[in-house]
């Protein structure tokens, strides 16, 4: 995922979604959810990047259903690089109400993002998607971080 993300071989994050993919409980949430929704990067981010993992990620789980890809959230405001944060209160303080969710989301979505170190951003997410009436949420990752490689507290 580090390869993809920041030495951009986008072939990576689409090989690594079609491996998810086949996972069978994600195969199901992909199959009962009315959309599916990747956590977003903030503009500028998105600019400098060139390209979302989340998104890359989300569109190799639904090729060959009818599930939509949709941009279902919006970043409204710039944070730092939750993995430049050490414990698990900073990452949830940094994505603090970062995240606002757009009206007219399905009931029932799927969350995708590429890596989980300690959940402040899918809950951060999954906050802003309740707040817009989503009742149900399932998330999906390509990666969860090792929490021996940081403080101990994530």
């Amino acid at each position: 995922m580090l390869r993809c993300k920041f030495a951009r071989e986008w072939t990576i994050g689409e090989w690594l979604g079609e491996q998810l993919a086949d996972e069978p409980p994600v195969a199901e949430a992909v199959a009962l959810a009315g959309a599916v929704v990747p956590v977003p990067l903030h503009p500028w981010r998105m600019f400098r990047r060139g390209f979302n993992p989340a998104e890359l990620i989300a569109r190799q789980l639904v090729r060959g259903t009818a599930v939509p890809v949709v941009s279902g959230l919006r970043r409204v405001r710039s944070t730092e690089v939750q993995s430049r944060q050490v414990s698990r209160a900073g990452r949830a303080h940094n994505v603090a109400g970062a995240f606002r969710a757009r009206t007219g989301l399905p009931e029932r979505v799927l969350l995708i993002d590429d890596v989980l170190t300690s959940g402040a951003t899918v809950i951060e997410c999954a906050r802003a998607m309740k707040k817009a009436g989503v009742k149900h949420i399932d998330v999906a990752v390509i990666a969860v971080a090792d929490p021996r490689t940081h403080d101990g507290e994530v």
